[in-house]
């Protein structure tokens, strides 16, 4: 707060000088949007010093100020009722597609420095089989089922929900191999999806997968929903996923892939 304070300052300033209203008309849309870390307060203080600013701009060139839209990571209108892309609509899966293809392009080339010609690399990563349609993500849909459960409960908001967001996009084999063929420093050499562990003595398979969430996620949801939800959050991601039968066949898994490193141009 007390950096968005001594900012504002410095943000007026910029809008008053810098922005250009000639180029926007006041009967269009005006849209904020807030790509900072924080929630709550604080975000809608920063938001409303940039709105202020921009409707003394409008005045002051005899202008009447536009409809403002705030675009915020955080809104609860933004994903509402879910903790992911799946189930959500087509562009939003649209913009986490392309965000990854971004991010593995900066991965391969960071790689390629790494790695000599004639060099392999073994990469194990999440994955969607090829063709399953990026609304089924039984264990996803299953995570966010159970903190929605105790929202109902009253243990935490509904609100609290709406405003976490699993930042996670499980690429297909095809979207995989395209992306090595577009960044052309790595040859594939094999590719395959691993077969999924077998629950062993008294476990059951649904706690295998809560277990293998949990390590992987743990500090995410604890993080945001606090230390002491945890046992009884994962508790029940197990119990629900055991009363699934779909995800035995699976939807998901892990994929195993061989690159060599090749000669480029």
């Amino acid at each position: 707060r007390g950096a968005i304070a001594a900012a504002k300052a410095l943000i007026n300033e910029a809008i008053a000088e810098k922005l250009d209203i000639k180029n926007f008309s006041s009967s269009n849309t005006f849209r904020v949007t807030d790509l900072g870390c924080s929630i709550g307060p604080n975000t809608f203080l920063a938001v409303q010093n940039i709105i202020d600013a921009v409707e003394l701009k409008y005045q002051s060139q005899g202008h009447n100020a536009p409809e403002f839209q705030v675009l915020d990571k955080s809104s609860p209108a933004w994903n509402k009722g879910r903790i992911h892309y799946s189930n959500a609509s087509p562009k939003v899966f649209e913009s986490y597609a392309a965000q990854y293809a971004k991010d593995i392009e900066c991965f391969l080339n960071a790689r390629a420095q790494e790695v000599v010609c004639g060099g392999l690399m073994a990469i194990i990563v999440p994955c969607r089989p090829n063709g399953l349609p990026c609304s089924q993500d039984t264990i996803i849909d299953t995570l966010g089922s159970c903190l929605l459960d105790m929202a109902k409960k009253g243990i935490f908001s509904e609100e609290k929900v709406d405003i976490f967001n699993l930042p996670l996009y499980f690429a297909s084999p095809q979207e995989l191999e395209a992306a090595v063929e577009r960044n052309g420093c790595f040859r594939l050499e094999k590719m395959e999806i691993l077969p999924q562990e077998k629950p062993s003595g008294n476990f059951s398979r649904g706690k295998v997968l809560s277990s293998q969430v949990r390590a992987g996620m743990e500090g995410l949801f604890k993080n945001h929903f606090g230390e002491e939800i945890i046992d009884e959050f994962f508790d029940s991601v197990h119990k629900k996923l055991n009363e699934l039968s779909k995800f035995e066949s699976g939807n998901g898994g892990s994929l195993f892939i061989l690159l060599k490193r090749i000669a480029t141009i």
